[in-house]
């Protein structure tokens, strides 16, 4: 794994600065991407914009720091994609770099030690947000 990993550079899309979001930002993030998942696995941006657009700001808006609900109205569709798309592919990387393997040694040590079941519905809630669709 690389520092990048550990340590990640801010992003800075269209002036809005991103980096992967934080503990309190983390539950209003969550609650955002959920109906959206299956759409930004896709990379339908359109879609999320036109059908999704209050849960994309949202999810920008917990995941960044300093921007506004407006600033992001007054983008072009255009810079809207980029935006959303930063987001998304710094807390994706973030995540899957990160925090997966983290939690996948925590669960093979605790099976080794007896404390988790080799059944699959014990690790349900550890799965990405789409996989309940």
């Amino acid at each position: 794994m690389s520092l990048e990993t550990f340590f990640p550079a801010p992003r800075v899309v269209h002036g809005v600065t991103i980096q992967p979001v934080r503990m309190r930002q983390l539950p209003a993030f969550a609650r955002a991407i959920q109906p959206i998942w299956g759409l930004l696995m896709a990379e339908a941006w359109w879609q999320i914009a036109t059908d999704h657009y209050d849960e994309a700001v949202t999810a920008v808006l917990a995941a960044t720091d300093g921007a506004s609900a407006e600033a992001i109205g007054e983008l072009y569709p255009d810079q809207f994609f980029d935006l959303c798309k930063a987001v998304f592919e710094v807390n994706l990387d973030f995540f899957g770099r990160r925090l997966l393997p983290m939690v996948r040694e925590a669960m093979g040590a605790a099976r080794q030690n007896g404390g988790l079941s080799s059944q699959p519905s014990s690790a349900a809630g550890l799965t990405s947000p789409g996989s309940e669709s």
